[in-house]
């Protein structure tokens, strides 16, 4: 990191360009510690030398020059470093004595006064010390050699002087760097305060969870959890506390019980899954020639990961393996679609169909990708086979609603979408879209119930906000349409309709 920055910290120090302090006394260094300053591009490169004792030549006061092997000089056991970004703001990491980064520092090196885990985190350990830059802290070392003239030989002391600055002139450099720290964090439109957003957030999500954030995380109704927490035993032994009025989870009982959350509502693939998935069929592949099911397997973990070139790579050679793979086909036509190459996933998807031509999900996905290349006939034919395989499919009914709405086809959209949400009730995706046609038909109230029932289901939903944004305008409610513009751009910033009906009431307002 330090040859990418351009500093050459033996050189400093051997030249004596560097300004040091040294103390007995830290708020996080459990021994005596010395922090040494660089300057470079971008302003300051602090360095601390940590030990994990105060004896031999972990003692600073009797081994003040060092870094070295030989006898006279330190040897320490880890470090904290500080530095300016291009901006001005700082960037901190740990590292071993070996100056190797680490990612949690040893207790019994440093440590977090006055926390429940005093283990000093990479970074957000950091940022909780430093909310108003670097510490101002005062030399003992300089002192300690002038009182003790014969402690050390003439031309030791003459190097310790030089790397040990008076006080007037290292606090100079303290308060030139926190100057440049505040001046950074006020060009972000914040201020130096007591502390700072992202240790704030860090200590937010280390506390306890109740029913309402616990369900927030999951993406789920705080209802929909807790009838979850009916019908699944192990979801009700770790989080059974939160049916109690005003109970609570530990942080790291949520974070063990979320892979079951994932799995019992169906929200996805957890991470820690999906690498295990990775893991286990990498360990197949590199011991014997596998067969092209496993890495469809691994192909399946990296997509559900949103690796889709790794996914693609696995699925190929799949189909190196098994050319009348369907699987593999389908799968890497998602990839393709995925990535908006909706020409490859066609020709993928069509494969896949010619080994496997009365598969429903291979037909629903060969319609989207059409939609995607405007082909909206050829689309709604695909999804129309799609549902005489499968006629249970609310998606399939939404998405072919969405392709007809495309068509100008209204009354058959709302049909289509009718039918989806007779088969799927709770599915704000399908409400937005049929409140979409309702409003271009100019049937305001529909549109605006459509709108009210996908955000009682989903209240961070964007689309939902703009959509009932539009329907107020035109049915001259402009208060209520600007009070959705702005909600749609908390979701969603670059919302182009919510950013030109804000400019479209902004000048209203100027007439």
């Amino acid at each position: 990191m330090e040859e990418r920055l351009k500093i050459d910290a033996g050189t400093n120090i051997q030249e004596q360009r560097v300004a040091r302090a040294g103390f007995n006394s830290s708020g996080v260094s459990r021994n005596n510690r010395m922090i040494e300053r660089h300057a470079f591009a971008f302003g300051a490169y602090w360095k601390s030398y940590d030990f994990a004792g105060n004896t031999g030549r972990q003692n600073l006061f009797a081994h003040p020059l060092g870094p070295g092997r030989g006898d006279d000089t330190f040897q320490h056991d880890g470090g904290e470093i500080i530095f300016n970004l291009p901006n001005g703001l700082q960037a901190y990491l740990l590292v071993d004595g070996q100056g190797k980064r680490i990612d949690e520092g040893p207790t019994k090196i440093v440590s977090v006064k006055n926390r429940p885990d005093p283990t000093v985190i990479n970074g957000v350990s950091c940022m909780s010390c430093h909310v108003r830059g670097v510490i101002d802290k005062a030399d003992q070392v300089r002192a300690h050699v002038e009182k003790n003239p014969g402690a050390f030989s003439e031309l030791d002391a003459k190097a310790i002087r030089s790397l040990y600055p008076p006080q007037a002139e290292l606090r100079t450099l303290l308060r030139q760097d926190a100057e440049r720290f505040r001046k950074a964090v006020e060009a972000t439109g914040s201020k130096v305060a007591a502390t700072e957003p992202i240790v704030a957030l860090a200590a937010r999500f280390e506390s306890e969870l109740d029913l309402s954030t616990a369900a927030a995380e999951a993406n789920l109704p705080a209802d929909t959890l807790l009838a979850g927490l009916e019908t699944s035993s192990p979801l009700a032994q770790r989080l059974g506390a939160l049916r109690v009025e005003g109970g609570t989870v530990q942080r790291a009982v949520f974070v063990e019980t979320f892979d079951e959350l994932v799995r019992h509502f169906h929200l996805g693939r957890s991470l820690r899954v999906l690498d295990q998935n990775i893991a286990a069929a990498t360990a197949v592949i590199r011991k014997q020639p596998a067969s092209a099911a496993v890495y469809v397997q691994r192909g399946n973990a990296y997509f559900d990961k949103g690796e889709f070139d790794r996914a693609r790579a696995d699925y190929s050679e799949a189909i190196r393996r098994n050319d009348r793979d369907a699987v593999a086909y389908r799968n890497r036509g998602m990839t393709y679609a995925q990535q908006g190459d909706s020409g490859r996933a066609i020709a993928d998807y069509d494969e896949a169909l010619r080994w496997a031509p009365r598969h429903a999900a291979t037909y629903h996905n060969r319609g989207l990708a059409h939609a995607q290349k405007g082909e909206f006939a050829r689309a709604v034919a695909d999804l129309t086979e799609a549902l005489h395989l499968d006629p249970h499919n609310a998606t399939a009914y939404s998405d072919r609603g969405f392709v007809r709405a495309r068509q100008r086809d209204d009354a058959r959209a709302i049909a289509d979408y009718d039918e989806a949400l007779r088969r799927a009730p709770h599915s704000p995706s399908t409400l937005v879209r049929r409140g979409d046609v309702h409003r271009r038909r100019g049937d305001q109230t529909r549109a605006i119930a459509d709108y009210d029932a996908a955000l009682a289901l989903y209240p961070r939903l964007a689309a939902a906000y703009q959509g009932r944004a539009m329907a107020r305008r035109q049915n001259g409610d402009c208060d209520g349409a600007l009070a959705d513009a702005l909600r749609t751009l908390r979701f969603d910033p670059r919302n182009a309709l919510a950013i030109a009906e804000l400019a479209r009431q902004s000048l209203a307002w100027l007439r």
